[in-house]
C-alpha cells in the first residue's frame, strides 16, 4: 500500500488513538499539548524562545482541535459504527474521504505555523533537523530488513486493525485479505515502508530550509508539506474500499456485536472530552 491508500488506516486509527487515550479520563487529553510539544522538541536543540513558541503552537492546535474538530471526529466514528451487513463501496468511500478531511485540516493547521518558525532557524538546526529524519529512516530501514518477507503485510495490517476493534477475522474473511493482496502485488508491502520516497522526501526538505531567508521560501516549503494533502482516486484504493466494505458486510453477529461496543465505547469516551472541552 502507498502512503495514500494507507492514509484512511492512519486517519482512522489516528481518530481511534485520541479517542481511546480517554481510557485513562481527560488526563491525557489535557495534557495532549505538552506531548506535541515534546514531539516537535525533539527535531532539533531549540533555544528557550523557540521552544515557548513551538508550546504556544501546541497550545493552539490544542484548543483548535476542541473547538472545531472533536464533533466531526465523532460524527466520523458514528459512520464507522452504523456499517451494517449492507454496506457499500459508496458508504466506505465516504468515511474514507472524511477522515482524509480530518487529517489534511490537522496538516494545513501546522503548516503556516512551521513555516514561520523555520525562518527563526539556525543551519545548525536544520542540520539537526536532517539527521532527525535521517535515523527516521533508518530505523524503518532496519525494521523492514528484520522483515520475514513470507508474510503477508497487508494480511497482518487488516487483522491488526480489525483485532484492535474487538473483530478476529475468520478464515474466510483472511482468504478475502489474501486473494486481494496476490491480485494487487500487496503481498510483501509494509505499510510503513511504502512507495512514498522519505528520503528524497528529507532531502529536499533540507534544501529548502537552508534558503529560508530567499524569496519564495513561504510557497515552496507549503507546497513540500502538502505532498501529504493529495487525496487519493486511484484503482488500487477503490479496490481496497471494496475490500474493506466486502469485510465489514461479512461480520457475523459477535463480530458485529463486538465491533459496535467497541465504537461506542470510543463515541462515549469522545462524548466525555466534547463535554468538557466545547
Amino acid at each position: 500500500m502507498n502512503k495514500k491508500n494507507y492514509k484512511l488506516f492512519r486517519s482512522i486509527l489516528a481518530l481511534v488513538f485520541l479517542t481511546s487515550c480517554s481510557l485513562v479520563g481527560e488526563w491525557w487529553y489535557e495534557r495532549m499539548d505538552r506531548y506535541i510539544a515534546n514531539y516537535f522538541y525533539e527535531y532539533a536543540d531549540f533555544d528557550k524562545n523557540q521552544r515557548n513558541e513551538i508550546k504556544r503552537i501546541s497550545e493552539s492546535y490544542h484548543t483548535w482541535l476542541s473547538d472545531e474538530e472533536l464533533p466531526k471526529y465523532r460524527s466520523l466514528l458514528v459512520a464507522i459504527r452504523d456499517l451494517d451487513d449492507d454496506t457499500s463501496i459508496n458508504e466506505i468511500k465516504t468515511i474514507s474521504y472524511q477522515a482524509e478531511k480530518r487529517f489534511i485540516a490537522s496538516n494545513n493547521f501546522f503548516h503556516p505555523h512551521i513555516i514561520k518558525f523555520s525562518k527563526t532557524m539556525t543551519d545548525k538546526q536544520v542540520n539537526q533537523i536532517k539527521q532527525h529524519f535521517e535515523a527516521v529512516v533508518s530505523k524503518r530501514k532496519e525494521t523492514e530488513s528484520k522483515r520475514n518477507k513470507q508474510e503477508n503485510g497487508t494480511l497482518e495490517t487488516f487483522v491488526r486493525i480489525f483485532k484492535f476493534l474487538k473483530v478476529e477475522l475468520n478464515e474466510e474473511q483472511k482468504n478475502l485479505i489474501i486473494k486481494f493482496s496476490n491480485e494487487n502485488n500487496q503481498i510483501y508491502r509494509d505499510p510503513n515502508f511504502d512507495q512514498f520516497d522519505q528520503e528524497k522526501w528529507n532531502a529536499e526538505l533540507n534544501l529548502i530550509l537552508l534558503d529560508r531567508k530567499e524569496y519564495g521560501f513561504d510557497s515552496r516549503l507549503d507546497k513540500h508539506l502538502k505532498v501529504f494533502n493529495e487525496m487519493d482516486e486511484s484503482e488500487l484504493n477503490n479496490k481496497i474500499n471494496a475490500l474493506l466494505a466486502e469485510l465489514v458486510s461479512s461480520l457475523d453477529q459477535k463480530q458485529r456485536k463486538n465491533y459496535r461496543q467497541r465504537i461506542n465505547f470510543f463515541i462515549k469516551s469522545l462524548d466525555r472530552i466534547i463535554d468538557n472541552y466545547i
